[in-house]
């Protein structure tokens, strides 16, 4: 929320949740691996010197990844002409991925029953139900090819277990568009 553009109330915010549960606050863990003294946010282990190094690129890796996806719980960005949503790919079964949709309490904007939507720039209905978006199918058709698109998109371990994979609705001026949210490259990562 508003906190993204205040950076006090946005380190008040990363202290109250992501960092205090690192520290072990608000947890039964009796024994954390991490404290936070004023400001700085350290091991209650010792890593030995000529470790040192590769251990705070991977402890910087990790809570970069974890505070990551914790930015990504936030309600989705919406304006009065416009909302973006980010929907996670999981299954519905063996080879049936399906959408699950952001929390509707927090994301009151979020399309409803059968709503038209464009993916690939082709018109499909879209079954938008309480959790999830189950089924896409072309116009005037029954057949359900969200798999398929899921599929396509994202190949065969499409929202399989240890997968991120996201999809982008989007209302647009011509109406609704799903998109796939794709990693960048290794390369172009900080």
């Amino acid at each position: 929320g508003g906190a993204v553009d205040d950076a006090q109330e946005l380190q008040a915010l990363l202290r109250d949740n992501p960092i205090n549960a690192w520290v072990g606050g608000g947890t039964p863990n009796k024994d954390p691996f991490f404290e936070l003294e004023g400001d700085r946010f350290r091991t209650l282990f010792k890593v030995k010197e000529g470790e040192r190094e590769a251990f705070q690129d991977l402890a910087a890796e990790l809570v970069e990844w974890r505070l990551s996806e914790y930015l990504d719980r936030a309600p989705s960005l919406a304006t009065a002409s416009r909302a973006i949503y980010s929907c996670n790919v999981s299954h519905a079964g063996e080879g049936r991925p399906i959408l699950f949709l952001p929390a509707r309490p927090a994301n009151p904007g979020l399309p409803e029953g059968w709503t038209e939507v464009l993916a690939d720039g082709d018109p499909y209905e879209a079954n938008f139900v309480k959790v999830a978006l189950n089924v896409i199918r072309h116009p005037e058709t029954t057949e359900n090819v969200l798999p398929q698109k899921l599929l396509e998109w994202f190949g065969p371990n499409a929202g399989a277990s240890g997968t991120n994979h996201k999809v982008t609705l989007a209302q647009e001026e011509g109406g609704w568009v799903l998109k796939p949210e794709l990693e960048a490259p290794k390369s172009a990562r900080a």
